[in-house]
């Protein structure tokens, strides 16, 4: 026969909880997302960054290519900041004041949420970009062909991990580099591999955004 578990009284429940440890277990409840979330920074670099980078450039990009709108759209989608306002995870953006645009790229599947820190998507200036972007672990990087990006653009303690994604001109394919930065020993490693544009992105991160 299968015994019941012993369970605590009532009355020793009831003794522990009182209206005011209800209501701030409830307020934390409310905010505890239901998904597991992650948030990426997604960076377009043209023929303007110089070899040995340029951050302010970077991150002052108001628009990218065809390829890059491409990327982007096979990354996620296009959601109002006023609706993530409702959620418990925003990444970090504002959604009230417009601080950080109107829109940002979130992509959700498999029980988790990425959100994609997009420079392009952002109203100019440095200070938001910077505060937003500097803070990710990794970053995705749309570099024209014949741009040889710098892992070490974007300053910071952060960046662990730069995924650098490059179109071979003349054709539907993508070289995707993938860095990651050991910083026990100051070294990266890079895979490489091909794959047709329109395919969506693949990410070692684990999200499983694509």
């Amino acid at each position: 026969s299968v015994l019941p578990l012993p369970v605590a009284s009532s009355d020793i429940l009831l003794n522990d909880v009182t209206p005011s440890f209800l209501d701030r277990t409830l307020s934390i409840l409310d905010r505890l997302p239901p998904l597991e979330t992650h948030k990426i920074a997604l960076l377009y670099a043209n023929a303007t960054v110089g070899a040995g980078g340029d951050e302010a450039t970077v991150l002052n990009s108001a628009q990218g290519s065809d390829g890059y709108v491409r990327l982007q759209q096979s990354l996620g989608s296009l959601i109002p900041l006023s609706d993530l306002g409702t959620t418990p995870f925003s990444g970090g953006l504002d959604t009230d004041e417009g601080t950080d645009g109107e829109f940002a790229l979130v992509w959700t599947g498999g029980g988790a949420l990425v959100l994609f820190h997009t420079p392009t998507l952002m109203p100019q200036g440095l200070n938001n970009r910077k505060r937003h972007v500097g803070n990710d672990f990794v970053h995705v990087v749309y570099a024209e062909a014949g741009v040889k990006y710098d892992v070490g653009t974007i300053s910071g303690s952060f960046g662990l991990v730069t995924i650098i994604v490059t179109p071979y001109a003349g054709t539907d394919h993508v070289k995707i580099e993938v860095n990651v930065l050991q910083q026990s020993k100051s070294k990266s490693k890079s895979k490489e591999r091909e794959r047709e544009a329109g395919g969506g992105a693949d990410s070692t991160s684990g999200s499983g955004a694509g």
